[in-house]
């Protein structure tokens, strides 16, 4: 299997920045509940993910309006689908750090399909 150029830069730049986001989202699943652990995160996230992505992945020249309320409306729904399957997942025993975890590669496929298809589609 070939990975083309594009998804490289894709995973690279999503180990950056997801390493800042499961930091804080980890921090705050110690003392606060999934949903709102996640909020904070994306919170902080979604600024960094558009710069980073738009940029070094779909080589977005000039941000504009329509890309930027394309991309939070994008982050709304991966938060939410990360808070369901993480309180789906933590409803079945498991704890919530590692129930972030395993939605880590579904989350990623979705979000790069999403961000190339919709949000930065030229």
């Amino acid at each position: 299997m070939v990975i083309d150029h594009q998804k490289k830069i894709f995973v690279k730049t999503a180990i950056f920045v997801w390493s800042l986001n499961q930091l804080l989202l980890h921090i705050a699943l110690f003392f606060l509940p999934i949903p709102i652990s996640v909020f904070i995160s994306d919170f902080f996230a979604v600024p960094i993910r558009y710069y980073f992505y738009g940029k070094n992945v779909f080589n977005l020249k000039n941000p504009d309006y329509n890309t930027a309320q394309k991309f939070i409306i994008f982050s709304f729904s991966i938060w939410s689908i990360n808070t369901l399957g993480t309180s789906i997942i933590h409803n079945f025993g498991i704890n919530k750090n590692i129930s972030a975890l395993f939605m880590i590669p579904f989350l990623a496929s979705i979000s790069f399909l999403i961000q190339k298809n919709y949000v930065f589609k030229k």
